[in-house]
């Protein structure tokens, strides 16, 4: 865990986008993803890497990173906050591993590390949560939420045909290539098929909504505390949600 420490204050008093996979990355013109590409730092979540190249890149499944390692581009930092360890350790991936993986967050408890003493990255029951720990220890003056709106289940891509497309093609190259070398990487890669090409899921509610934004507003609410101030690109849960205004690039 002591891995955190060299992240910290990195980007002390920047803004940083937290980028997720919802359908409000529809929303985002050419110019927008050239900004944000361009100007700030910033935390890619999930499929985001589609549409948006991140600074860094975090994830607790492996099928998203392994993903993101090889169709995401260069220039990313990954960070990988779930299991396999050994299979990214024995293999030579440039990804630092977070072995304590089931670190659920007590409202608002964003902790730092210090020379003395390691935290844990919370967050592993959301990836959002974890993105925004890890801008908190960066050294976020503002941040930035996009693709957040947790209006249905599905995600952008599910709304796009030429990208959900090439997100197959994508899955298939990694089915084949690693596919069978332990059971935990066949369930993650089977489960994520499974999910993310269903018809059903693109407009079912959002599982644990209510649970998911009552932790929200802890962490965000502790932000605020600290003079952290919390943006939204276009609409986001956190507009109305937890007094959160729009950034204008």
């Amino acid at each position: 865990m002591n891995k955190l420490l060299k992240y910290k204050d990195l980007h002390k008093g920047e803004t940083i986008f937290i980028i997720g996979a919802g359908y409000g990355l529809n929303e985002l013109s050419e110019e927008e993803i050239d900004s944000i590409q361009s100007n700030y730092i910033s935390i890619g979540c999930n499929q985001s890497y589609l549409k948006v190249k991140s600074n860094y890149y975090i994830s607790g499944h492996f099928h998203h990173m392994i993903m993101q390692y090889h169709y995401g581009g260069d220039n990313t930092k990954h960070i990988f906050q779930g299991e396999p360890q050994d299979f990214f350790s024995n293999n030579n991936y440039n990804i630092d591993i977070l072995t304590d993986i089931n670190i659920v967050g007590n409202p608002g408890w964003l902790p730092k590390p210090t020379e003395n003493e390691s935290v844990p990255l919370v967050g592993a029951e959301q990836i959002g949560f974890s993105a925004t720990h890890l801008a908190y220890i960066l050294g976020a003056k503002k941040i930035v939420y996009v693709g957040f709106d947790f209006s249905a289940r599905g995600h952008f891509y599910n709304k796009n045909t030429d990208i959900i497309n090439q997100l197959k093609i994508y899955s298939e190259e990694i089915k084949s290539k690693y596919m069978g070398i332990n059971s935990f990487i066949d369930e993650d890669i089977t489960d994520f098929f499974t999910f993310n090409f269903s018809d059903q899921i693109n407009n079912e509610p959002f599982r644990k909504h209510s649970e998911v934004m009552s932790k929200f507003g802890s962490y965000i609410s502790s932000l605020h505390n600290e003079g952290i101030e919390t943006y939204t690109l276009h609409d986001c849960f956190l507009n109305s949600s937890y007094n959160s205004k729009k950034y204008k690039l």
